[in-house]
């Protein structure tokens, strides 16, 4: 539900943003666990956990970790 805007059926732009910066390197299941998983950019927090408050951090770390997994 996270990525929903509420009240409506509406996608929030935070968790969109997330998915473009982390870019093809990622297929649904890397991407739903990468959003889940601890994440030492993000002082060992889970980014669903920073999304709301400290999108920008999020936004680095996907970068971090895009630039990881794909060079």
């Amino acid at each position: 539900m996270f990525q929903f805007a509420m009240p409506g059926p509406t996608v929030a732009a935070g968790p969109q943003r997330v998915v473009a910066e982390l870019g093809r390197g990622f297929d649904g299941w890397a991407l739903a666990s990468w959003f889940v998983q601890p994440n030492a950019w993000l002082a060992s927090h889970s980014p669903i956990e920073c999304l709301a408050l400290h999108l920008p951090d999020v936004l680095a770390a996907a970068r971090a970790d895009r630039f990881v997994t794909t060079g």
